[in-house]
């Protein structure tokens, strides 16, 4: 399998500034990586903006930080969604601009 075939998986996890959010996204990664393995699926690449930005709240604006998240998130193959995201702000939008961009959304 050539590096370009990987598909780009953004996974969108409520933060709401509560660290623990962070702990529970690299949980439900883990899993997906699990299952994928259980079911002889290759070729995808996790990414969560929490786990890569979350450190970013501390130094910036709100919107500036979602800002690097949402850029990131027009790379991406597709975007699953985890639990809890009906009532985060920052999750919402992810959402919408996957919908605007017709990134494929998998609600897990």
């Amino acid at each position: 399998m050539k590096i370009s075939d990987y598909k780009l998986i953004y996974v969108a996890c409520k933060f709401g500034g509560d660290k623990e959010n962070i702990k529970l996204c690299e949980e439900f990664i883990r899993e997906l990586i699990k299952e994928d393995k259980k079911n002889g699926i290759v070729g995808k690449i996790y990414f969560s903006p929490l786990n890569a930005f979350g450190w970013l709240y501390d130094e910036t604006e709100y919107q500036e930080g979602l800002n690097w998240t949402l850029r990131m998130l027009t790379h991406c193959d597709e975007l699953y969604v985890t639990p809890g995201w009906e009532d985060s702000r920052g999750v919402n939008q992810e959402i919408a601009i996957a919908t605007y961009l017709g990134i494929p959304i998998r609600y897990i």
